[in-house]
């Protein structure tokens, strides 16, 4: 698998509790970052539950995460499950144009997913990494967004194909999480955070809260008028512990 870095055996501290820490001003400002940069979002199914792998994938079109399909302007989000416990996040060309966002990611790993029952880190020495990172300018306005794309290195299913709830159960390895530097580039560290625990849980199975706008979980996306990040991921870090 290559070798391990950035493991570390921490109490669970999601996110949001980390981020709290700063002062009213900065979780004010971050909200207004986050909520008004992410004006358009990807195309994710709506499902009665927030967790689940979601259909059109770069790998059903034969082409890479830079798909648009329908031509509307925005790339697919696909949501996978990841394909065991063992979750490692590769950097390729990463944290050059956007920056700050390499750190993030690092810290969303160690600090959100780790304590949870699967085992999350950053490593850049293995050849069949379950997540692959890449910052660019990318020419949609959509901050960032996670594919199982045509060059993934295996897919499978949780439950035998046929059984009820088989289409929902898609893992995937060798995903690509893209962080948008044209749309988010001036994100203050409070939202590169967030938008890297959001990515980072779509790569475990985790998709967007149903409604949106509570402000529960990184999964969801900030209202305008909220001005205070989650205060936790219990629910998430159920439905991770409950399958991992």
């Amino acid at each position: 698998m290559g070798r391990v870095e950035d493991r570390q055996w921490v109490g669970c501290h999601p996110v949001a509790a980390r981020l709290a820490r700063g002062n009213w001003l900065s979780l004010m400002m971050a909200a207004m970052l986050v909520s008004g940069l992410m004006i358009t979002v990807p195309r994710t199914p709506a499902s009665a539950t927030n967790m689940g792998s979601t259909q059109g994938c770069g790998y059903e079109y034969g082409t890479s995460s830079d798909l648009d399909p329908d031509g509307d302007g925005r790339p697919v989000n696909c949501v996978s499950w990841a394909n065991n416990r063992w979750h490692a996040a590769r950097p390729y060309s990463f944290g050059n144009q956007w920056s700050g966002i390499d750190t993030a990611v690092r810290n969303s790993l160690r600090d959100d997913y780790d304590p949870t029952d699967l085992v999350a880190y950053w490593i850049t020495s293995d050849s069949l990494p379950d997540v692959r990172l890449w910052d660019w300018y990318y020419a949609w306005n959509v901050t960032a967004w996670v594919d199982c794309p045509a060059d993934n290195t295996g897919i499978g299913y949780k439950k035998p194909v046929g059984t009820p709830g088989w289409e929902e159960m898609r893992w995937c390895r060798g995903q690509i999480a893209r962080f948008n530097a044209n749309t988010a580039g001036n994100f203050n560290q409070t939202g590169r955070d967030w938008v890297a625990c959001h990515e980072l849980g779509h790569t475990v199975g985790l998709r967007h809260p149903e409604p949106l706008y509570q402000n529960e979980t990184c999964l969801d996306y900030p209202h305008p008028v909220l001005l205070v990040v989650p205060t936790t991921l219990g629910h998430d870090v159920g439905h991770i512990n409950q399958w991992y």
